[in-house]
């Protein structure tokens, strides 16, 4: 007879405050996911653990420290959209990842570099990266078990037309993120994804040039 892993999930909002967990269902983790991509919210899962943790990827000087904070705790200024340059005018200024410089790199989450992340021309100074969707990533990296490569990160709007993205692109807004995985075919990594985004993103499926597309738009898109 199969046993039933019977341990609640621990919610734990915000991180701070581990002394204080409350038990979650795992029915619960998906409108948890849900809620973090509306509110702009870092979402980071410990499956080992059967621990979550959830707060505000915009960091108050409450917390002793401004800026916009990653999965793993490293923290970088925010550039507020009317002192950055209109190349890096964002879709929807409200639901777009803040402007942060691309330079230096930084390890922003246990296995991404936000080097990963920057336009093909590293002429851009400023990125656009949201700390959710490195949250997601993560995620689809523990389900893969191996390790996945990002071919498009955030794009500008003149680098999306050079590359030909859509004028709307959710990587305009730092949204989006292309990636393939060495060991898996599209196809797998491609269910992986549909499982990991659910009704928080779109999944974009391009077998011809080998990679899948997710972001975090804040419902369900297919393709």
């Amino acid at each position: 007879m199969e046993q039933v892993d019977s341990k609640p999930w621990r919610l734990i909002c915000p991180p701070k405050n581990w002394q204080e967990p409350v038990p979650i269902t795992e029915d619960d983790l998906s409108l948890l996911s849900l809620l973090g991509v509306r509110l702009n919210l870092v979402l980071t899962r410990d499956d080992k653990r059967k621990k979550i943790y959830l707060g505000n990827a915009l960091v108050s000087e409450a917390d002793h420290i401004s800026g916009l904070r990653y999965p793993n705790g490293w923290t970088a200024d925010v550039i507020d959209n009317e002192d950055a340059d209109p190349k890096y005018k964002a879709i929807d200024p409200q639901t777009a990842a803040p402007l942060i410089q691309a330079f230096p790199d930084a390890q922003i989450s246990k296995n991404f570099q936000l080097s990963e992340f920057r336009p093909g021309k590293h002429s851009y100074a400023l990125i656009r990266i949201s700390p959710t969707l490195i949250s997601v990533l993560e995620e689809i990296r523990t389900r893969t078990g191996r390790p996945l490569s990002v071919t498009s990160g955030y794009r500008p709007p003149e680098y999306n037309r050079e590359v030909g993205g859509v004028s709307n692109s959710t990587h305009i807004d730092g949204l989006a993120a292309d990636i393939y995985c060495e060991g898996l075919t599209t196809d797998q990594l491609y269910d992986i994804c549909d499982q990991v985004i659910g009704h928080r993103g779109g999944v974009g499926y391009y077998p011809t040039q080998g990679f899948i597309h997710v972001d975090i738009r804040g419902y369900r898109a297919r393709w």
